[in-house]
């Protein structure tokens, strides 16, 4: 690595892999970063399953993120997500708004970082990115992967996402719908291995079905397990969301993306049926008390924290029209 940072090599040098390399120690791996410093030309790099310590995927992620010619970055198994500094590094990653794709799969990511990806991702022109086999699990929480699909709705520039085994069900099936109903560039979605269940995969063929964004094709192999029905979900202590009979009692917490997505949802559909927010909701308990939402940029803008239980129709609305 070192021989192949002599300046002759480094001007030609456009493509360099070590992925697989799980030997290369901490000297390669310091190696490989400031043979990224010297490589100017560079354009896609692949560093899959090389472990960095937290010393020095800091300094790889500023480095990645300040090149002025790199467009595919693969970091798959690097460590990413394992140590206190996982958010100075997303942000030193992402801030390069040259990246074309991205793949992150196989590190482990929590809520928060996940979230971050779903702040930072919007300023970004990444065409693909890949998160597989990265959700961490939290007892009692939905997957955090909903964190990063929810702040989604604001990209522009995304045209396939990858998001195979990251505990996608029901709850974070929504949270796609919802994010990408309007999304204008979105054509691939890889679901692989995620228990969708049927409430899943109907969130996902609602939104296929739908001329205002631009999804052409998702996959879905083992996909089957997951509430099948309103029962199963509903056995789980969860509100949940009817196309043919939407009117009901929601109880939500509004600190989570499924929740806040359910009630964006709902008034998509009071705004859909004309019906106005004070006939269409009924605010049965909110703490703190709660004003109705606004659109901005075409979004609702519902809050991120606080509870509401609220009972929902729009029925009336529908019959008369």
């Amino acid at each position: 690595l070192e021989k192949l940072s002599n300046a002759s090599v480094c001007a030609k040098l456009r493509h360099l892999s070590l992925a697989g390399c799980r030997q290369v120690g901490r000297g390669g791996s310091w190696a490989s970063i400031n043979l990224i410093l010297s490589a100017k030309t560079l354009r896609s790099l692949n560093l899959s399953h090389i472990q960095f310590t937290s010393q020095s995927l800091p300094s790889l992620c500023k480095a990645i993120g300040e090149h002025e010619n790199i467009r595919d970055v693969s970091l798959c198994g690097t460590g990413l997500g394992k140590n206190g500094l996982s958010g100075l590094c997303l942000s030193a990653l992402f801030v390069n708004k040259r990246l074309e794709k991205l793949d992150l799969s196989w590190n482990r990511f929590n809520h928060e970082q996940f979230a971050q990806m779903g702040v930072l991702i919007d300023a970004t022109d990444i065409e693909e990115l890949a998160v597989d086999y990265c959700a961490a699990y939290v007892v009692g929480r939905d997957s955090p992967v909903a964190e990063l699909l929810e702040g989604l709705a604001k990209d522009k520039s995304l045209r396939k996402l990858s998001l195979v085994a990251n505990r996608v069900d029901f709850r974070s099936a929504l949270v796609i719908e919802d994010a990408l109903d309007m999304h204008p560039t979105l054509k691939d979605i890889n679901m692989t291995d995620n228990p969708l269940g049927a409430l899943g995969m109907r969130s996902l063929l609602r939104l296929l079905s739908r001329k205002e964004n631009a999804l052409k094709h998702f996959q879905s192999d083992g996909c089957y397990q997951g509430a099948t029905g309103m029962l199963d979900a509903e056995a789980e202590g969860c509100s949940v969301y009817s196309f043919t009979n939407p009117g009901s009692r929601y109880v939500l917490d509004l600190s989570r993306p499924y929740h806040r997505s359910l009630l964006r949802i709902l008034y998509k559909t009071a705004e859909a049926t004309k019906m106005p927010l004070d006939k269409a909701f009924e605010i049965v308990e909110a703490n703190p008390p709660y004003q109705h939402a606004s659109k901005s940029s075409g979004l609702w803008q519902v809050p991120t924290s606080g509870r509401l239980v609220c009972n929902f129709s729009v029925e009336a609305q529908i019959q008369s029209s």
